[in-house]
């Protein structure tokens, strides 16, 4: 039996491929960034291409007969190179050639009998002179997508020329039912739909007049099984050699459900975005070489897309929720702009009695729309509680998607379709609209309500560590990503509610993404943010604040926890920390926690993550030697795969409900490491550890972190220096702790005694290199309020 691998599976062309190649009996494996909704028909696992050691381990073990690497970025601004950005070029290149080369290399040196096809684009030709392109047409990309895919051809010739089978097909526009509702394809087909059931439904479009070469996409997957069955690889076009504009697409999508198109079609200018040259491909080459034909023509694609689509239809899974008071002069305008983005949603009013009318407009509404309900409460009840309804709401109808914004104008309708469209290429479980992306984001607004809006943006971030728009209403929910009891976490019914659900997701490790938008000063309307009910929400951020510091697990969904390697181990602690990290202190070393605890959170972990960032990729394993309760691993125990090491099984014990997301959490003591594997680590790091043992200790301590990482690895030490703040604080705190204390009783100490701070960058250098490190990185300053010297060294 034939096995395949294809990368990139929970799209159009992954889903119609594994179709095939499962008809064919053939077994297959999908890998995806994310869990792919609706579920594929193949296994499928999570994988991240740009995690070289995970994708040869994979592959070594898979030892695939073929693979289809069909993994995409698509961005709806990859129009020209002004559109994009430093950001967008970089996505784009580690999808589309960084990922590749990972598989590539793997291959030559793991799997040399695997042969792999990589899906490229006609995007790579760019303004083609020539009317026909084929494999001799020089490649002048001009958007990010274009230049990275022409990268990744490049990538595949030359290992193609170190003997790997590595083809590629250079795909021209292909589209079936499956194609997400993104592409102008499915915004065409369903429009049709939605005609369909509402007469004077209008389809907007842009330019009628811009062509294409539109192909079936069933075709251009047997064209990919086909490429990697010759005897020798190549590159070859794929495409059905007709151009056809978009008013004939349109024609033909609406004739095929009995529709006049004129009817349903209108344009706006605004919609076009570029105006580029025509592509066309020669397919001459292939079908020399395989036999391969289309099977369709023109206007048989496009009503076969219809009818398919017409046939899968369910009810609606995105859902729309809009709270209402006092919106009678936008509601019925609103919902008729959302209606004629062509979405295919359901959309839900929930008015709190509006003393101006605004209920029984919404009644009209949902009378004259099929796809509009009307929810009524008995009064206002807060902006929070309308949201946590109408959040239950989509649960409780099945929805998958479900959409929040704002009546008022503020988020405009064509905003909606841009961060569904962001979602479903970006993969995040919720993606917001961000007014602290873009310059000139907030037009029109006075300086007071600016400075305010500043203002919570600021506190949020740093006392929740959120660094997004945490305030916005305008959000997509992946309902299907998110199980119903993550919001059963959020307490808020005000709009303190906006910030407490993003930081709950947030703290839960669901990925969060940002479009930027503009939001205007409210156009129709007056504002409904009382000073009342600002006050609560100041009050909600310190009481999460306080909450983050004395009971960091509580807004954790219960699931299991990792369990402590080692625990059974009785291991010397001749320090004391199980006393230091065990709950029911004195008083003073109780004020001393609450103290330490809030200088981890504010300082030290955002000086951590900088410096392991600044270090590691995304994905890295690392050691975390002497690694206490956690608190500042929170976020990079998200990012990267951390095993925690201490001696102290409290620590442990806070470790763990803290990051429950850690890789693997052991119980030994970091003088002897003799339990962690050898050489399988990225790097390891400790915070506040080493001023606590001698400099021989110091020297073996990194010796033998330095024995659990890969040759080339960094070791990133946290070191409090002889002049830091904490050390001329904590003197003054111990002398006057000495001054009360009774003549018999012994010193009280808040931690056990610092006898080797740092004295210098000089001693730094000395030491990392007594255990076998090169220096390569040295900071002291104000990131952490002058209290610990980071020193990073590079193992020899």
């Amino acid at each position: 039996m034939r096995s395949a691998l294809i990368i990139g599976a929970g799209g159009q062309d992954g889903r119609l491929l594994t179709s095939q190649l499962l008809n064919r009996e053939d077994a297959v494996l999908g890998w995806t960034r994310t869990k792919p909704v609706p579920p594929l028909d193949c296994e499928c696992a999570q994988i991240d291409l740009l995690n070289s050691l995970s994708v040869a381990n994979e592959i070594r073990n898979l030892q695939p007969d073929e693979i289809y690497y069909l993994a995409a970025f698509h961005h709806s601004t990859e129009d020209s190179i002004e559109l994009g950005s430093a950001d967008l070029l970089q996505r784009s290149f580690a999808v589309h050639v960084d990922g590749l080369r990972n598989v590539l290399q793997a291959i030559k040196v793991l799997s040399p009998r695997t042969r792999l096809f990589y899906a490229a684009s006609s995007h790579v030709f760019g303004e083609a002179v020539a009317p026909l392109q084929n494999e001799q047409t020089p490649f002048e990309p001009i958007s990010a997508y274009g230049i990275s895919k022409a990268a990744g051809i490049a990538c595949c010739r030359l290992f193609r020329d170190m003997g790997v089978f590595a083809a590629t097909g250079i795909l021209f526009n292909h589209e079936s039912s499956v194609r997400k509702a993104s592409f102008l394809s499915q915004k065409v087909v369903q429009g049709v739909l939605q005609a369909l059931h509402e007469p004077a439904f209008k389809l907007v479009l842009g330019n009628l007049d811009a062509r294409a070469d539109w192909g079936y996409a069933p075709d251009y997957v047997d064209a990919m099984f086909r490429i990697l069955q010759l005897p020798e690889p190549g590159d070859f076009v794929v495409a059905s050699g007709e151009l056809h504009t978009v008013r004939e697409f349109a024609q033909a999508a609406f004739a095929a459900a009995g529709l006049d198109w004129s009817q349903h079609v209108k344009t706006d200018e605004h919609l076009l975005k570029r105006h580029s040259q025509a592509l066309c491909g020669d397919a001459g080459k292939l079908r020399a070489a395989t036999g391969w034909s289309s099977t369709m023509n023109f206007t048989e694609m496009v009503a076969s897309l219809v009818h398919d689509t017409k046939g899968n239809m369910k009810p609606s899974k995105l859902l729309i929720f809009i709270p209402t008071y006092n919106e009678s002069e936008n509601a019925e305008r609103l919902c008729r702009e959302l209606s004629e983005l062509g979405l295919g949603a359901d959309i839900v009013f929930c008015d709190d009695g509006s003393p101006d009318g605004t209920g029984p407009i919404v009644d009209r509404l949902a009378q004259e729309f099929s796809h509009v309900q009307a929810m009524h409460r008995s009064g206002k009840l807060g902006i929070g509680s309308a949201h946590r309804d109408g959040i239950r709401y989509a649960y409780k109808h099945g929805y998958e998607t479900l959409v929040t914004m704002d009546c008022d104008f503020t988020h405009q309708p064509a905003d909606v379709k841009r961060l569904l469209e962001a979602a479903q290429t970006n993969g995040g479980v919720i993606t917001i609209g961000s007014r602290y992306i873009a310059q000139n984001s907030l037009p029109g607004w006075n300086l007071m309500r600016r400075s305010l809006t500043y203002l919570g943006h600021l506190l949020t971030t740093k006392l929740l560590r959120l660094p997004l728009d945490a305030t916005g209403a305008l959000r997509v929910y992946q309902l299907r990503s998110l199980p119903q009891e993550i919001f059963h976490r959020v307490r808020s019914r005000g709009y303190s509610f906006f910030f407490e659900s993003l930081f709950v997701l947030h703290r839960n490790g669901f990925l969060i993404e940002e479009v930027p938008i503009a939001l205007p000063a409210r156009t129709y309307g007056h504002s409904k943010m009382s000073l009342r009910e600002t006050t609560r929400s100041a009050a909600r951020l310190l009481r999460l604040y306080w909450l983050t510091l004395r009971r960091p697990d509580s807004f954790l969904l219960s699931s299991p926890i990792p369990p402590i390697l080692g625990a059974e181990l009785s291991l010397e602690d001749t320090q004391g920390w199980d006393s230091y990290w065990t709950r029911g202190q004195a008083k003073s070393r109780r004020i001393y926690s609450f103290v330490a605890s809030a200088y981890r959170r504010l300082a030290i972990r955002g000086s951590l993550n900088h410096f392991i960032r600044k270090h590691f990729s995304p994905g890295a394993r690392l050691l975390h030697a002497g690694c206490g309760s956690g608190q500042v691993d929170s976020e990079l125990s998200r990012e990267m795969r951390i095993t925690a090491v201490d001696i102290s099984l409290p620590a442990l014990e806070s470790y763990r409900r803290n990051n429950p997301r850690a890789e693997s959490i052991r119980h030994a003591d970091i003088l002897h490491l003799d339990d962690v594997v050898s050489d399988g680590f990225d790097g390891a790091y400790n915070l506040g550890v080493v001023e606590h043992f001698t400099h021989d200790q110091i020297v073996q301590i990194l010796r033998e972190m330095g024995r659990t990482v890969k040759p080339g690895g960094k070791l990133v030490i946290f070191w409090p220096h002889r002049r830091a703040t904490s050390v001329f604080v904590l003197k003054m705190i111990h002398s006057l702790l000495d001054s009360f204390r009774r003549t018999s009783a012994p010193r009280l100490r808040l931690h056990p005694p610092e006898i080797s701070l740092l004295q210098s960058r000089d001693q730094a250098q000395a030491v990392i290199e007594e255990a076998g490190f090169n220096l390569v990185d040295y900071y002291f300053g104000f990131r952490d309020l002058l209290v610990q010297a980071v020193v990073v060294g590079c193992k020899r």
